[in-house]
């Protein structure tokens, strides 16, 4: 009799579990895609390139990747309930749009400048950061130009004038329709970019009013070798790339951003990573 009793409620239990996995099932197969691959991997996987750019994502002491673009990937995990994966195996930006194009990454979050040519591949949020676009012209070459006196980059976009501009970025897909007769050099990173203008390799760099503060900060020297040159009307909208085929979740990434934006809690991200500077605190 008690063989029986404990053969019955094993049997009770056995039914109370498939029950709930089914039932967890139901659950997981009424969310869209997208959302759904998320909920059931338990993950949420975000691409950054391999190069850190501050203060979107650094590299700490102990190897984990933080920044402003870190912690809105962090939260966004967060209000999914799953374990943030981010994946800095990107060799650019324009790389990190293709991982997310091959459905090898759930978003890009990483300071990525939305453009005609990256949304053939994926689908952009509603901007979360807004960035001027800036030529930064050797001061030995502004005497050539004759352009000590200027504010703007328009007088040289018909000179031929060497160019350097950093590879897989938004300006290496939009230099030649904007300086058609620059000679053109392509760096791999920030510090060979900048170190090029800084040197005189190149008369000018592209690149954006974000990116040259953080450089700058670190290389105070910097400013005496190179002017700034605004271009007129020209800014870079950040946003965060999401699948093309995962429209339900670029719909929940939008509606986040505009919560955080309307309760100040991006705008508090925003001062103090890119103001206050408080990311130069935890490294």
């Amino acid at each position: 009799m008690i063989h029986v009793k404990r053969t019955f409620l094993s049997i009770l239990a056995l039914v109370s579990f498939f029950n709930s996995v089914l039932a967890t099932a139901a659950i997981e197969t009424k969310l869209p895609s997208g959302i759904n691959q998320i909920i059931r991997r338990h993950k949420l996987v975000v691409v950054m390139p391999s190069e850190d750019s501050k203060p979107f994502f650094m590299t700490n002491a102990q190897g984990a990747t933080f920044g402003l673009d870190a912690m809105i990937a962090k939260n966004i995990a967060d209000r999914f309930g799953v374990e943030l994966v981010i994946d800095r195996t990107a060799k650019s930006y324009d790389d990190a749009v293709k991982k997310v194009a091959a459905g090898m990454a759930d978003l890009a979050i990483c300071h990525l400048t939305v453009s005609l040519e990256r949304e053939m591949s994926v689908a952009f949020s509603t901007p979360y950061i807004q960035s001027k676009h800036l030529l930064l012209l050797n001061r030995k070459a502004t005497i050539q130009y004759h352009l000590s006196e200027t504010e703007y980059s328009d007088e040289l976009a018909g000179k031929k004038i060497s160019l350097g501009v950093k590879s897989g970025s938004f300006f290496a897909t939009q230099v030649r329709k904007d300086f058609p007769f620059a000679k053109i050099s392509f760096f791999n990173t920030d510090d060979e970019l900048y170190t090029s203008v800084e040197s005189g390799a190149v008369s000018a760099v592209l690149t954006d009013e974000v990116s040259i503060q953080n450089w700058q900060s670190e290389h105070p020297r910097f400013a005496f070798y190179v002017k700034k040159l605004y271009r007129k009307n020209r800014s870079g909208h950040i946003a965060i790339a999401v699948n093309w085929g995962s429209n339900p979740l670029l719909q929940w990434v939008n509606l986040y951003l505009e919560t955080i934006r309307n309760d100040g809690t991006l705008e508090k991200w925003i001062h103090g990573f890119l103001v206050e500077q408080v990311w130069k605190k935890s490294q």
